[in-house]
Protein backbone atom coordinates (compact mmCIF):
# COMPACT_ATOMS: atom_id res chain seq x y z
CA UNK A 1 0.00 0.00 0.00
CA UNK A 2 1.18 3.31 -1.10
CA UNK A 3 2.48 5.85 1.65
CA UNK A 4 -0.01 8.41 2.21
CA UNK A 5 1.30 11.47 3.72
CA UNK A 6 -2.20 13.34 4.55
CA UNK A 7 -2.81 10.12 6.66
CA UNK A 8 -2.94 11.44 10.38
CA UNK A 9 -1.70 8.08 11.94
CA UNK A 10 1.43 8.10 10.09
CA UNK A 11 4.21 7.45 12.14
CA UNK A 12 8.21 7.59 11.97
CA UNK A 13 8.23 3.91 11.77
CA UNK A 14 6.31 4.33 8.79
CA UNK A 15 8.60 6.57 6.88
CA UNK A 16 11.64 4.69 7.94
CA UNK A 17 10.29 1.49 6.65
CA UNK A 18 9.24 3.47 3.19
CA UNK A 19 13.30 4.13 2.73
CA UNK A 20 14.50 0.84 4.16
CA UNK A 21 11.94 -1.07 1.49
CA UNK A 22 13.86 1.07 -1.31
CA UNK A 23 17.11 0.44 -0.16
CA UNK A 24 16.80 -3.86 0.39
CA UNK A 25 15.02 -4.06 -3.20
CA UNK A 26 18.38 -2.26 -4.93
CA UNK A 27 20.42 -4.39 -3.44
CA UNK A 28 18.65 -7.31 -3.55
CA UNK A 29 17.52 -6.05 -7.46
CA UNK A 30 21.03 -4.42 -8.45
CA UNK A 31 23.64 -5.92 -6.26
CA UNK A 32 22.27 -9.67 -5.41
CA UNK A 33 20.58 -10.66 -8.33
CA UNK A 34 17.41 -11.58 -7.11
CA UNK A 35 13.74 -11.76 -7.85
CA UNK A 36 13.10 -8.32 -8.84
CA UNK A 37 11.70 -6.12 -5.97
CA UNK A 38 11.85 -2.88 -7.06
CA UNK A 39 8.70 -1.09 -8.22
CA UNK A 40 7.60 2.82 -8.90
CA UNK A 41 5.25 3.02 -5.49
CA UNK A 42 8.61 1.59 -3.04
CA UNK A 43 10.57 4.53 -5.30
CA UNK A 44 7.68 6.84 -5.04
CA UNK A 45 7.26 6.21 -1.13
CA UNK A 46 11.20 5.98 -0.45
CA UNK A 47 11.57 9.65 -1.93
CA UNK A 48 8.32 11.32 0.04
CA UNK A 49 10.00 9.72 3.29
CA UNK A 50 13.27 11.31 2.50
CA UNK A 51 11.55 14.93 2.56
CA UNK A 52 10.98 14.10 6.25
CA UNK A 53 13.84 11.89 7.48
CA UNK A 54 17.08 13.42 8.50
CA UNK A 55 20.15 12.41 6.85
CA UNK A 56 21.23 10.90 9.63
CA UNK A 57 18.94 8.66 10.03
CA UNK A 58 18.76 7.64 6.35
CA UNK A 59 22.62 7.61 6.21
CA UNK A 60 22.14 4.95 8.94
CA UNK A 61 20.19 2.63 7.25
CA UNK A 62 22.17 2.61 4.44
CA UNK A 63 25.13 1.83 6.29
CA UNK A 64 23.44 -1.13 8.73
CA UNK A 65 22.24 -2.99 5.64
CA UNK A 66 25.27 -2.30 3.14
CA UNK A 67 26.70 -4.19 6.61
CA UNK A 68 24.34 -6.93 6.06
CA UNK A 69 24.18 -7.37 3.08
CA UNK A 70 28.20 -7.07 2.17
CA UNK A 71 27.86 -4.13 0.33
CA UNK A 72 30.50 -1.61 -0.66
CA UNK A 73 29.10 1.37 0.67
CA UNK A 74 29.81 3.33 -1.73
CA UNK A 75 29.13 0.85 -4.18
CA UNK A 76 25.22 1.22 -2.57
CA UNK A 77 25.25 5.25 -2.91
CA UNK A 78 25.98 4.62 -6.42
CA UNK A 79 23.48 2.28 -7.08
CA UNK A 80 21.13 4.62 -5.07
CA UNK A 81 21.97 7.66 -6.12
CA UNK A 82 23.19 7.27 -9.84
CA UNK A 83 24.33 9.57 -12.36
CA UNK A 84 21.11 11.32 -13.94
CA UNK A 85 22.52 10.65 -17.64
CA UNK A 86 21.96 7.09 -16.85
CA UNK A 87 18.29 7.36 -16.56
CA UNK A 88 16.42 5.26 -19.40
CA UNK A 89 14.47 7.97 -20.56
CA UNK A 90 16.68 10.38 -21.96
CA UNK A 91 14.99 11.80 -25.17
CA UNK A 92 17.76 13.79 -27.34
CA UNK A 93 14.88 15.55 -29.25
CA UNK A 94 17.22 15.52 -31.92
CA UNK A 95 16.31 16.23 -36.11
CA UNK A 96 12.75 17.07 -37.06
CA UNK A 97 10.21 15.76 -34.41
CA UNK A 98 7.23 17.97 -36.71
CA UNK A 99 8.83 15.88 -39.63
CA UNK A 100 8.24 12.18 -37.94
CA UNK A 101 5.21 12.68 -36.70
CA UNK A 102 3.61 14.58 -39.57
CA UNK A 103 4.60 11.69 -42.09
CA UNK A 104 3.55 8.74 -39.78
CA UNK A 105 1.78 6.45 -41.47
CA UNK A 106 -0.87 3.96 -40.76
CA UNK A 107 -0.21 0.70 -40.74
CA UNK A 108 -1.43 -2.81 -40.86
CA UNK A 109 1.44 -4.36 -39.57
CA UNK A 110 1.74 -7.06 -36.75
CA UNK A 111 1.93 -5.50 -33.30
CA UNK A 112 5.90 -4.18 -32.32
CA UNK A 113 7.62 -3.90 -29.57
CA UNK A 114 7.99 -0.98 -27.82
CA UNK A 115 11.79 -0.32 -25.75
CA UNK A 116 11.22 1.07 -22.52
CA UNK A 117 7.13 0.98 -22.98
CA UNK A 118 5.98 0.49 -19.28
CA UNK A 119 8.78 2.82 -17.32
CA UNK A 120 8.12 5.69 -20.09
CA UNK A 121 4.26 5.54 -18.86
CA UNK A 122 4.28 5.48 -15.68
CA UNK A 123 6.80 8.52 -15.83
CA UNK A 124 4.35 10.19 -18.19
CA UNK A 125 1.08 9.23 -15.53
CA UNK A 126 3.14 9.85 -12.19
CA UNK A 127 6.43 11.92 -13.43
CA UNK A 128 6.79 15.44 -11.21
CA UNK A 129 7.17 18.30 -13.00
CA UNK A 130 9.84 20.74 -12.12
CA UNK A 131 9.04 22.26 -9.11
CA UNK A 132 9.96 25.95 -9.97
CA UNK A 133 8.27 27.35 -6.94
CA UNK A 134 9.87 25.55 -4.44
CA UNK A 135 12.98 26.13 -6.34
CA UNK A 136 13.15 29.72 -6.69
CA UNK A 137 11.66 29.84 -2.92
CA UNK A 138 14.48 27.62 -1.78
CA UNK A 139 16.98 29.63 -3.24
CA UNK A 140 15.59 33.49 -3.16
CA UNK A 141 15.43 32.82 0.74
CA UNK A 142 18.74 32.05 0.80
CA UNK A 143 20.49 34.70 -0.36
CA UNK A 144 17.86 36.55 1.36
CA UNK A 145 19.02 34.87 4.74
CA UNK A 146 22.65 35.65 3.23
CA UNK A 147 22.70 39.49 2.49
CA UNK A 148 19.99 39.80 5.81
CA UNK A 149 21.41 43.06 7.31
CA UNK A 150 20.87 45.06 3.73
CA UNK A 151 17.16 46.36 4.33
CA UNK A 152 17.12 46.86 0.43
CA UNK A 153 17.81 43.27 -0.55
CA UNK A 154 15.02 41.84 2.23
CA UNK A 155 12.84 44.77 0.11
CA UNK A 156 13.78 43.56 -3.12
CA UNK A 157 13.31 39.85 -2.27
CA UNK A 158 10.47 40.18 -0.52
CA UNK A 159 8.90 42.03 -3.71
CA UNK A 160 9.78 38.50 -5.96
CA UNK A 161 8.47 36.38 -3.99
CA UNK A 162 5.44 38.70 -3.08
CA UNK A 163 4.45 40.84 -6.17
CA UNK A 164 5.32 38.19 -8.76
CA UNK A 165 3.60 35.34 -6.99
CA UNK A 166 0.50 37.73 -7.03
CA UNK A 167 0.93 39.53 -3.62
CA UNK A 168 1.26 42.97 -4.03
CA UNK A 169 2.71 44.00 -0.88
CA UNK A 170 4.95 41.32 -0.56
CA UNK A 171 5.47 39.46 3.01
CA UNK A 172 8.21 38.76 5.32
CA UNK A 173 9.87 35.36 5.58
CA UNK A 174 8.39 34.16 9.02
CA UNK A 175 4.33 34.90 7.24
CA UNK A 176 2.90 32.14 8.35
CA UNK A 177 0.76 31.88 4.88
CA UNK A 178 3.47 31.68 2.84
CA UNK A 179 2.73 28.35 1.10
CA UNK A 180 -0.36 29.52 0.36
CA UNK A 181 0.94 32.55 -1.45
CA UNK A 182 3.51 30.36 -3.78
CA UNK A 183 0.45 28.33 -5.26
CA UNK A 184 -0.03 31.24 -6.90
CA UNK A 185 3.02 30.84 -9.13
CA UNK A 186 1.88 29.30 -12.16
CA UNK A 187 0.17 32.48 -12.96
CA UNK A 188 3.82 34.62 -13.29
CA UNK A 189 4.10 34.89 -17.10
CA UNK A 190 7.04 36.11 -19.26
CA UNK A 191 8.15 39.83 -18.84
CA UNK A 192 6.69 40.39 -15.00
CA UNK A 193 9.64 40.64 -13.03
CA UNK A 194 10.73 44.16 -13.05
CA UNK A 195 14.67 44.72 -14.10
CA UNK A 196 15.27 45.72 -10.57
CA UNK A 197 13.68 42.17 -9.25
CA UNK A 198 15.44 40.41 -12.38
CA UNK A 199 18.24 41.67 -11.18
CA UNK A 200 17.68 40.62 -7.21
CA UNK A 201 16.93 37.03 -9.21
CA UNK A 202 20.57 37.01 -11.71
CA UNK A 203 22.45 38.08 -8.25
CA UNK A 204 20.92 34.57 -7.00
CA UNK A 205 21.28 33.04 -10.37
CA UNK A 206 17.47 32.38 -10.65
CA UNK A 207 16.48 33.70 -13.17
CA UNK A 208 16.64 31.09 -15.39
CA UNK A 209 13.47 29.70 -13.45
CA UNK A 210 11.37 32.64 -15.06
CA UNK A 211 13.20 33.77 -17.95
CA UNK A 212 12.19 33.04 -21.61
CA UNK A 213 11.72 28.94 -22.31
CA UNK A 214 10.98 28.78 -18.74
CA UNK A 215 7.80 26.46 -17.53
CA UNK A 216 6.28 29.78 -16.20
CA UNK A 217 6.86 31.97 -19.69
CA UNK A 218 5.88 28.78 -21.41
CA UNK A 219 2.98 28.61 -19.81
CA UNK A 220 2.35 32.27 -20.37
CA UNK A 221 3.10 32.59 -23.97
CA UNK A 222 1.35 29.23 -25.14
CA UNK A 223 -0.78 28.47 -22.62
CA UNK A 224 -1.20 26.28 -19.54
CA UNK A 225 -0.49 22.57 -20.10
CA UNK A 226 -3.92 20.61 -20.21
CA UNK A 227 -2.46 16.79 -20.21
CA UNK A 228 0.46 14.67 -21.21
CA UNK A 229 0.84 13.13 -24.66
CA UNK A 230 2.53 9.76 -25.40
CA UNK A 231 3.84 9.36 -28.73
CA UNK A 232 6.25 6.43 -30.52
CA UNK A 233 7.71 6.25 -33.87
CA UNK A 234 10.22 3.01 -35.54
CA UNK A 235 13.75 3.68 -34.58
CA UNK A 236 12.67 6.06 -31.79
CA UNK A 237 15.17 4.79 -28.43
CA UNK A 238 12.23 5.09 -26.49
CA UNK A 239 8.31 6.63 -26.64
CA UNK A 240 8.52 10.09 -26.09
CA UNK A 241 6.48 12.14 -23.67
CA UNK A 242 5.01 16.15 -24.24
CA UNK A 243 2.91 18.47 -22.97
CA UNK A 244 0.03 19.48 -24.98
CA UNK A 245 -0.56 23.26 -24.45
CA UNK A 246 -3.48 25.02 -24.99
CA UNK A 247 -4.56 29.04 -25.46
CA UNK A 248 -4.99 31.95 -27.83
CA UNK A 249 -2.75 30.86 -30.30
CA UNK A 250 -3.89 26.84 -30.95
CA UNK A 251 -2.77 24.09 -29.07
CA UNK A 252 1.19 22.66 -29.21
CA UNK A 253 3.26 19.84 -28.09
CA UNK A 254 6.28 20.56 -26.06
CA UNK A 255 8.71 17.36 -25.89
CA UNK A 256 10.12 17.10 -22.21
CA UNK A 257 13.10 15.83 -21.01
CA UNK A 258 14.88 15.58 -17.85
CA UNK A 259 15.55 18.69 -15.58
CA UNK A 260 19.59 18.22 -16.18
CA UNK A 261 19.06 17.91 -19.52
CA UNK A 262 17.02 20.87 -20.70
CA UNK A 263 17.10 23.43 -16.79
CA UNK A 264 19.55 26.05 -17.08
CA UNK A 265 19.83 25.70 -13.60
CA UNK A 266 21.84 22.35 -14.10
CA UNK A 267 23.71 23.03 -17.60
CA UNK A 268 25.05 26.54 -16.35
CA UNK A 269 28.28 26.56 -13.95
CA UNK A 270 27.30 29.45 -11.77
CA UNK A 271 23.40 28.23 -11.34
CA UNK A 272 24.02 24.87 -11.15
CA UNK A 273 26.27 25.92 -7.67
CA UNK A 274 23.52 27.41 -6.66
CA UNK A 275 21.10 24.89 -6.89
CA UNK A 276 24.45 22.43 -5.14
CA UNK A 277 24.47 25.10 -2.33
CA UNK A 278 20.79 25.13 -1.78
CA UNK A 279 19.90 21.37 -1.57
CA UNK A 280 20.78 18.53 -0.40
CA UNK A 281 22.29 15.90 -2.58
CA UNK A 282 19.29 13.91 -2.35
CA UNK A 283 17.03 16.83 -2.90
CA UNK A 284 18.92 17.75 -5.96
CA UNK A 285 19.20 14.54 -7.96
CA UNK A 286 15.42 14.42 -7.17
CA UNK A 287 15.14 17.55 -9.10
CA UNK A 288 17.69 16.83 -11.71
CA UNK A 289 15.32 13.82 -12.78
CA UNK A 290 12.02 15.67 -12.73
CA UNK A 291 10.36 16.50 -15.93
CA UNK A 292 11.33 19.77 -17.77
CA UNK A 293 9.53 21.47 -20.93
CA UNK A 294 12.14 21.49 -24.44
CA UNK A 295 10.51 24.29 -26.09
CA UNK A 296 12.65 24.61 -28.70
CA UNK A 297 11.27 21.67 -30.63
CA UNK A 298 7.87 22.73 -29.76
CA UNK A 299 4.61 21.41 -32.69
CA UNK A 300 2.10 23.66 -33.47
CA UNK A 301 -0.96 21.37 -33.91
CA UNK A 302 -3.77 21.64 -36.73
CA UNK A 303 -6.00 19.53 -34.19
CA UNK A 304 -6.50 16.94 -31.84
CA UNK A 305 -8.88 14.63 -30.99
CA UNK A 306 -10.22 11.06 -29.24
CA UNK A 307 -10.61 7.78 -31.22
CA UNK A 308 -11.60 4.16 -29.66
CA UNK A 309 -9.17 1.81 -28.78
CA UNK A 310 -9.65 0.00 -31.92
CA UNK A 311 -9.33 2.46 -34.57
CA UNK A 312 -5.81 3.04 -32.53
CA UNK A 313 -4.67 -0.77 -33.15
CA UNK A 314 -5.80 -0.56 -37.15
CA UNK A 315 -3.95 2.69 -37.51
CA UNK A 316 -1.07 2.01 -35.52
CA UNK A 317 1.24 -0.73 -35.22
CA UNK A 318 2.50 0.06 -31.63
CA UNK A 319 -0.91 0.54 -30.05
CA UNK A 320 -0.68 -2.63 -27.73
CA UNK A 321 1.71 -0.93 -25.66
CA UNK A 322 -0.11 1.86 -25.04
CA UNK A 323 -4.00 1.21 -24.80
CA UNK A 324 -4.32 -0.50 -21.50
CA UNK A 325 -2.10 2.21 -20.06
CA UNK A 326 -3.68 5.71 -22.02
CA UNK A 327 -6.60 7.34 -24.41
CA UNK A 328 -5.75 7.35 -27.74
CA UNK A 329 -5.81 10.31 -29.45
CA UNK A 330 -5.76 11.60 -33.52
CA UNK A 331 -2.79 14.63 -33.84
CA UNK A 332 -2.85 16.66 -37.03
CA UNK A 333 0.42 18.55 -38.28
CA UNK A 334 0.33 20.48 -41.75
CA UNK A 335 -2.61 18.30 -42.95
CA UNK A 336 -1.20 14.70 -42.06
CA UNK A 337 -2.60 12.83 -38.89
CA UNK A 338 -0.46 10.24 -36.55
CA UNK A 339 -1.61 8.25 -33.27
CA UNK A 340 -0.53 9.32 -29.79
CA UNK A 341 -1.54 8.31 -26.96
CA UNK A 342 -3.09 10.76 -23.86
CA UNK A 343 -2.70 10.80 -19.90
CA UNK A 344 -3.80 13.07 -17.55
CA UNK A 345 -1.27 15.57 -15.78
CA UNK A 346 -0.92 14.40 -12.40
CA UNK A 347 -2.24 16.40 -8.97
CA UNK A 348 1.11 17.12 -7.88
CA UNK A 349 2.39 19.01 -11.05
CA UNK A 350 1.72 21.49 -12.80
CA UNK A 351 2.63 20.08 -16.45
Amino acid sequence: MALDLNDPEIEFNDLIYAYQSWVMAVINDEALGGLKLLTIEVVNDALNAMRFLPDAVTSAIKTTLARAYDVDPNQLDALLYPDPKRSSYQPTFRGSLQSSLKHATTSTAPMAQVPHSLEVIQLAKNGHAFQSKDVLQAIVEKEKRRIKDEQMAWRIGGAIIGGLLGIGDGFDVGDVFMSMAFSNLGGLGHQVASREQMEFLEKCKAAWIVSANSPIELASRIGPARSRILAYRGGWQTPLIFNQHQGPRGDYLVPLGLAHQHARGFLQDDSRQAMVNTFEQNDFMILANQLYPAPDSAIRLDSIRKIKKEQAIELDSYADAFTAHAEPVVIEVEGQQSVAYRVPIPVHSDY
